[in-house]
């Protein structure tokens, strides 16, 4: 749900109501979720922020 909540948030049309990203990375699933997470098709990832640019990326590590 955590997950979803975000998603959600980050999707919202509005900029005024859009989440941020300080609050991104304070949101619950980014702050207390794992690194790597399992996807339902089996596949890997990795959620990091890029040190020079701020930016949130999100790395396939394997695909099964």
């Amino acid at each position: 749900m955590e997950a979803q909540d975000l998603i959600s948030r980050m999707l919202t049309l509005d900029p005024a109501h859009r989440i941020t990203i300080p609050e991104i990375w304070e949101h619950p699933w980014v702050k207390n979720g794992p690194m790597y997470e399992t996807q339902l098709d089996g596949g890997l990832y990795n959620i990091h922020q890029d040190p020079h640019t701020g930016a949130v990326k999100v790395d396939i590590i394997m695909i099964t």
